[in-house]
């Protein structure tokens, strides 16, 4: 189970584990609300999985994580389904610091939105399933730590105007062998230091026009 909240109050507002999406902020300041997992009944070490499966276009900017306070070790997983795109952003702070699993099987997950901050949960390991893409959009030089499978689409977003080509500089560290979809560059860079880090041997790339 897992609670949203406002992010000033304490108290419970609804839990469900089926939603077309979650919008709370703009891409210019954080929202209203909070998500972390509270475990089953607020207790004991269930994870809590949410799964959003609309067709539309969502944002949320602030705080989707684990439990609110140490000593648990109830994680938050993370689905993504049906054919829209949610963005889950925490463009004041690194926010999105869920530790359970995320999976991609339809639509679009967007991370971020071109800021310097917003990552994929802490070592979240991600499948991307044929079908769904996850996209990282940040302006930034940032290492990837999670850990990809599946042969759906990873599309790098970035800032790059094709005269200088410094920023928006993602760094693969995670052991991606079990991925053997399409990366995307779209004025990005992508850097990996071994094969197992690219992903496996039917892994591609596709690098956009500027």
């Amino acid at each position: 189970a897992y609670e949203i909240r406002p992010r000033d109050w304490s108290s419970d507002v609804c839990s469900s584990d089926l939603l077309a999406g979650m919008t709370s902020g703009t891409t210019s300041a954080i929202g209203a609300l909070v998500v972390n997992n509270i475990g089953a009944d607020g207790v004991g070490t269930a994870a809590g999985t949410l799964t959003f499966n609309g067709s539309g276009s969502y944002l949320f900017n602030l705080h989707i994580r684990d439990p609110d306070s140490g000593g648990t070790t109830y994680k938050f997983n993370l689905v993504k389904s049906g054919t829209g795109t949610q963005t889950i952003a925490a463009s004041d702070r690194d926010g999105l610091t869920f530790t359970g699993t995320t999976t991609v099987n339809a639509g679009v997950l967007q991370v971020g939105f071109g800021g310097a901050h917003s990552k994929l949960g802490t070592n979240s390991a991600a499948t991307v399933n044929a079908g769904g893409t996850i996209t990282f959009s940040r302006n930034d030089n940032f290492t990837i730590t999670n850990s990809f499978s599946g042969a759906g689409q990873i599309y790098m977003l970035g800032t790059n105007d094709g005269i200088s080509n410094n920023q928006s500089g993602y760094t693969l560290s995670g052991n991606n062998s079990g991925f053997v979809g399409l990366y995307t560059l779209d004025r990005s860079n992508l850097r990996v230091s071994s094969q197992a880090t690219f992903g496996g041997a039917a892994a591609s790339v596709n690098v956009m026009d500027k």
